[in-house]
């Protein structure tokens, strides 16, 4: 459906890059069904996909690395360790 949507709107050669694009993307950023939704979305609405803005939209955030606070222990706890044996 949204090959014939895009296909209907856009020249021929614009068509089929744009499609592979969005293919590509959908692959590529394991949003399959999450794109399937927004393109349905866009041909009910009357609209072409604006593939830069789908691209930022599903593109790969970084996470958020947590805060990690290390307490290091005073070196005579070692001293202690080693005594130990």
């Amino acid at each position: 459906m949204a090959w014939e949507h895009i296909s209907a709107r856009l020249p021929e050669r614009q068509a089929c890059r744009l499609m592979v694009d969005l293919l590509d993307l959908a692959d590529r950023a394991g949003v399959v069904a999450e794109l399937a939704q927004v393109l349905a979305a866009l041909q009910a609405k009357g609209e072409l996909p604006d593939f830069d803005a789908l691209r930022e939209h599903f593109a790969p955030r970084q996470p958020e690395m947590p805060a990690v606070v290390v307490e290091l222990p005073a070196t005579a706890v070692y001293d202690e360790l080693l005594g130990a044996t």
